[in-house]
């Protein structure tokens, strides 16, 4: 397992994003840990970048869904994952970079898997985690922005979770801006995300959004 996460790292930065970091890329969760538990590798379609906590303690959210229906409330109208990752980049216009929880910069008490399986919703939070993002192309007047990424975690279910996304995926991305800064000094604008009856609720600067808008 941590043979594979190297070559995937290999693949997705070929280098270059580790250049001037001594040791190269990150180290994984020991394989040793890895032997005793199931495996999940995970999928999504769509992503969103928010910076909405950035703007008040330097933290960014990245989310992933796999979501296509949802019914009049905003509730996902089939079954699928919600995925969570809260991390604290040095420039949130560009979070390329390695995440851990050993290493402070990814928050696990604000990370989570969502899982809708029907009636049931399974909630996943994270004992040990590694994430590696590049964000390889930025087009910043239209919010947009494509990324590869990597990531492997311990889910307090003991499952080993994991997530390889090699094709570039495009997102929307919370681009922070001069005037944001000078604005959020006086008042900072709050961005939460919670599940409300079943469904994934972002609330942001007063106003109500699901996952789909």
């Amino acid at each position: 397992m941590k043979k594979l996460f190297a070559l995937v790292i290999a693949i997705l930065f070929a280098g270059a994003m580790w250049a001037d970091e001594p040791g190269g890329a990150p180290d994984t969760i020991p394989a040793d840990t890895l032997i005793l538990l199931d495996s999940i590798p995970l999928s999504f379609q769509h992503a969103m970048v928010d910076n909405g906590h950035f703007r008040r303690d330097q933290t960014t959210d990245l989310i992933l869904y796999t979501f296509e229906k949802f019914d009049e409330q905003g509730v996902p109208a089939e079954d699928g994952d919600y995925f969570l990752l809260d991390f604290a980049p040095v420039d949130p216009n560009d979070i390329s970079g390695t995440y851990t929880f050993a290493d402070g910069n990814l928050d696990l008490d604000y990370s989570c898997l969502v899982r809708f399986s029907g009636t049931d919703t399974a909630y996943i939070e994270f004992i040990d985690a590694v994430m590696a993002v590049q964000v390889m192309q930025k087009f910043e007047e239209e919010d947009v922005a494509t990324i590869v990424m990597a990531f492997e975690g311990i889910g307090d279910d003991s499952i080993f979770y994991s997530l390889y996304i090699t094709q570039p995926i495009l997102l929307y991305y919370d681009f922070v801006v001069e005037d944001d800064a000078v604005e959020n000094t006086a008042t900072p604008k709050a961005t939460y995300k919670f599940l409300e009856g079943g469904s994934v609720v972002i609330k942001k600067n007063g106003k109500t959004y699901s996952v789909n808008g």
